[in-house]
């Protein structure tokens, strides 16, 4: 017995800009007829600021990824949010 094929995976992409010294937060999701499969965040910098960007929270709201950053550099940082989700 073949067992059903599954639907392709779709990435969906977000952004939320830290201001310095600030937390911001971004939750992102599929959109109709797709299924969160997982999620996670990363700071779009170079190396030399990674010491001063925290990711506090990366985690699932059902049927959403919640994400919130950090910044204690000394200028704004794009924070990155991104969920795969099932196209069924």
């Amino acid at each position: 017995m073949r067992a059903a094929k599954l639907g392709s995976i779709v990435v969906r992409t977000g952004t939320v800009s830290v201001p310095s010294a600030s937390s911001a937060g971004l939750e992102l999701g599929c959109q109709a007829g797709e299924e969160l499969l997982s999620g996670g965040a990363r700071w779009s910098v170079g190396a030399a600021d990674y010491p001063f960007l925290r990711t506090v929270h990366s985690y699932p709201v059902n049927p959403t990824w919640f994400a919130r950053g950090y910044n204690a550099a000394a200028a704004p940082h794009n924070l990155t949010v991104r969920v795969l989700c099932l196209d069924n």
